[in-house]
C-alpha cells in the first residue's frame, strides 16, 4: 500500500502543533511561578472614568462601566445635597448588588459620575427602596432577603454619608412572623393612614394588595397583617420581568 505524503504531512503538522502548545503551556506556567510574591498579592481596583476616550470626535461619558441587563433603578438624595442620585441594582452569581452614580450636577443640569463601589457587597434581592424609615434625618435600606421575605438596614451613618449596617434584620410582624414579599413583588412604603410612620403594601402574585399596617412609631415599627385584598383592587401583573422596585424614594431630593 502506497505512503500518502497528504497524510504524513498532516499528522506531522499535528503533533508539531501538539508539541508547541504544550511547550506554550509549560512555558507560561513556569513564568507564573516565577512571578514574586508581592506582585502576585497585589489587588486592583476598578477604574470607570478619569481616563479620557473618544469616538468620532465624542467624549465618551464612563466609558468603562460595563454593559447593564435586567437592572433596577432608584434616583434618592443619599448625600443630602438636594439633587437625585442615582441607584442601580444588577444580578451576579451572588444576588442583586448596589451601584451608586454621584449626580455632580445639578437638579436643572444633572450629571451622574461614579461614586463608589461601597455598596456593592449589599445584596437587595429582586427588590430594594430607600426611606428615612426611623426619622432620623437619613435614608435607611429596606430590600428583599430571596427567601420572600424583608429585610432592614439601618443608616448607621449620616444624611451626607450613608453607611448601612452589615447586619441585617429580619423584619417581622408584631405576631413574630416574618412580613412577606413575593419575588414578583412590586413593594411601596408610604403613611397611608397619616400617623407620621411608613405602612408596607406589595402586590402579591395573583394581582391583589396585600397591606401591613405600622401600629408602632419611626423609631420602633410594629407591622400588623391588615389585608391581602387592600380596597379590592386587583393590578394586572406585567410578568417576571416588570420593574419590581420604585424609580423614587419616598422622600424627594429637591
Amino acid at each position: 500500500m502506497p505512503f500518502s505524503l497528504n497524510k504524513i504531512a498532516a499528522t506531522t503538522c499535528s503533533n508539531v502543533a501538539a508539541m508547541l502548545g504544550r511547550s506554550f503551556l509549560l512555558l507560561l506556567l513556569s513564568l507564573l511561578l516565577l512571578l514574586p510574591p508581592t506582585l502576585a498579592a497585589q489587588t486592583f481596583e476598578r477604574i470607570v472614568e478619569g481616563i479620557p476616550f473618544e469616538r468620532n470626535g465624542q467624549m465618551l461619558v464612563l466609558p468603562f462601566t460595563g454593559g447593564w441587563d435586567a437592572f433596577l433603578p432608584q434616583f434618592v438624595d443619599i448625600d443630602a445635597d438636594r439633587d437625585f442620585d442615582l441607584f442601580l441594582a444588577q444580578p451576579d452569581e451572588s444576588g442583586w448588588k448596589l451601584t451608586l452614580f454621584e449626580n455632580v450636577g445639578t437638579p436643572q443640569a444633572y450629571r451622574f459620575r461614579f461614586a463608589s463601589t461601597a455598596f456593592d457587597t449589599i445584596t437587595v434581592g429582586t427588590w430594594y427602596q430607600f426611606l428615612d424609615s426611623d426619622g432620623d434625618g437619613d435614608f435607611d435600606l429596606y430590600h428583599a432577603d430571596g427567601r420572600s421575605g424583608v429585610n432592614f438596614r439601618r443608616n448607621a451613618g449620616s444624611a451626607t454619608q450613608a453607611l448601612f449596617n452589615t447586619e441585617i434584620d429580619s423584619v417581622v410582624d408584631i405576631a413574630g412572623r416574618r412580613v412577606a414579599s413575593e419575588y414578583t413583588s412590586i413593594p411601596a412604603f408610604t403613611d397611608i393612614d397619616a400617623d407620621g410612620d411608613y405602612d408596607f403594601f406589595y402586590g402579591n402574585v395573583l394581582g391583589y394588595i396585600v397591606l401591613y399596617r405600622n401600629l408602632g412609631t419611626p423609631q420602633a415599627p410594629a407591622f400588623y397583617f391588615e389585608t391581602d385584598f387592600w380596597e379590592e383592587l386587583k393590578i394586572v401583573s406585567f410578568g417576571l420581568n416588570a420593574p419590581r422596585t420604585p424609580p423614587f424614594s419616598p422622600r424627594g431630593g429637591t
